[in-house]
């Protein structure tokens, strides 16, 4: 049987070494037709060391006009495989995951299973080889997720959620699937939006996922296949500070409750004072921590 074939896009911003030692990976799978590295604005170096990398038979290197954000920068590279390309089955990876080609394969031939299908995509398992907390889940409700943002409600009531899949079946359909690898359907990702572009960072898979299923297309878990990932190497590069990125978090969770859950401005104020108490104890623990540091690096010394 002849299998399938991909572009695949990989969005860098300062992290060309992650960037290019993936890149370095994938390119000999045949599987892949082209690896598209979308440069989203780097402030340092990375543009000149990708430049590197390029192939124009296989490796091709793009530079966004602005740095947008992740949402941004992917629906760049999928526009371009798909308008410039003519490539109808894309993935979209992170610089800093591990996958084989096998589990490649399995996911392309999944994709053509049915016309319904928009998004694949493996279990995700960290560097440790433990399967990640949040593999793939289902929307819920805002609440659900609103409540997660602080940190004793995450840790008791209010967990991050995760989709209870029958792992001993091939496949499950979820609503929801980490954006680490997304195997789409380009035609049907750029029908039904694609990413958010006021999304700078986090929440966009739950906005892609409701936008796929809004358009009548289905996200495929393939609970028998895998693929790594060494969870925030490249967004701690890009965003170091905690609470920065908390501040993100609840920006983009804002607009998902606006465009998922139909929060209209009442529960949307109310939202946004709840995520400010949230950002103030994250400032608290981060100065906690900060001084548990300082007291146990004076007392090494």
């Amino acid at each position: 049987m002849e299998h399938g074939k991909c572009a695949c896009v990989i969005l860098n911003f300062n992290d060309a070494e992650t960037t290019a030692a993936l890149v370095k990976r994938i390119q000999s799978y045949d599987c892949i037709r082209s690896v598209l590295v979308v440069d989203n604005c780097s402030t340092d170096d990375s543009l000149e060391k990708l430049n590197e990398l390029e192939d124009r038979n296989k490796i091709v290197v793009l530079k966004t006009e602005y740095n947008g954000g992740y949402g941004y920068g992917n629906n760049f590279g999928v526009r371009y495989a798909y308008e410039v390309l003519g490539e109808r089955n894309v993935l979209i990876i992170n610089p800093d995951v591990t996958f084989s080609e096998s589990c490649l394969i399995a996911c392309l031939d999944e994709l053509r299973r049915g016309e319904e299908i928009a998004v694949v995509s493996p279990v995700q398992y960290d560097s440790k080889g433990n399967t990640v907390p949040q593999f793939a889940w289902n929307l819920g409700s805002g609440l659900r997720h609103l409540a997660s943002c602080e940190v004793f409600l995450r840790h008791t009531l209010f967990p991050l959620p995760c989709v209870k899949a029958d792992m001993s079946a091939d496949r499950a359909f979820v609503d929801c699937v980490p954006g680490s690898y997304l195997l789409v359907d380009a035609e049907k990702f750029l029908l039904s939006g694609g990413y958010h572009p006021d999304m700078f960072l986090y929440w966009e898979e739950t906005l892609l996922g409701h936008r796929i299923k809004r358009s009548g297309g289905k996200t495929v878990l393939l609970t028998g296949q895998a693929y790594y990932h060494r969870h925030s190497v490249s967004v701690n590069k890009s965003v170091p500070q905690t609470v920065v990125q908390r501040q993100i978090q609840h920006n983009s969770l804002l607009i998902c409750l606006r465009e998922v859950w139909g929060y209209g401005k009442i529960r949307l104020t109310l939202a946004r004072w709840f995520l400010k108490l949230c950002l103030a104890e994250e400032k608290v623990l981060a100065k906690y921590k900060l001084m548990i540091s300082g007291r146990s690096n004076a007392h090494d010394v």
